[in-house]
């Protein structure tokens, strides 16, 4: 029998201020750590059931980060999805399950 956890549903939309930045390390930190899934150019959907909003963003933004002072982030939960036209379809991005 398959319990399903407690999953919580973040959209991540930034924007990259500063031009000649070195934004190599955002989009692996996106894709390959916190395992989000891109929507739209700039916007990031990520279910987990490890992560708050605050850490999340903790994460991306500040010293040594991908997103420094001058780039904008907002990190936010969302409890229904909806999509279309997006770059993952919402329908392909997985519920974690636990058996």
């Amino acid at each position: 029998m398959s319990d399903m956890l407690s999953i919580s549903w973040f959209i991540i939309s930034y924007d990259l201020n500063k031009k000649g930045q070195d934004y190599k390390s955002l989009i692996p930190m996106l894709k390959n750590v916190l395992k989000a899934y891109p929507i739209l150019e700039s916007v990031w959907i990520l279910p987990t059931s490890d992560l708050s909003s605050q850490q999340i963003h903790d994460m991306l933004k500040g010293p040594g980060l991908p997103l420094d002072e001058n780039d904008g982030l907002i990190v936010a939960t969302i409890d229904n999805v909806v999509g279309s036209t997006t770059l993952t379809p919402i329908s392909e991005i997985p519920i974690i399950e636990i058996s």
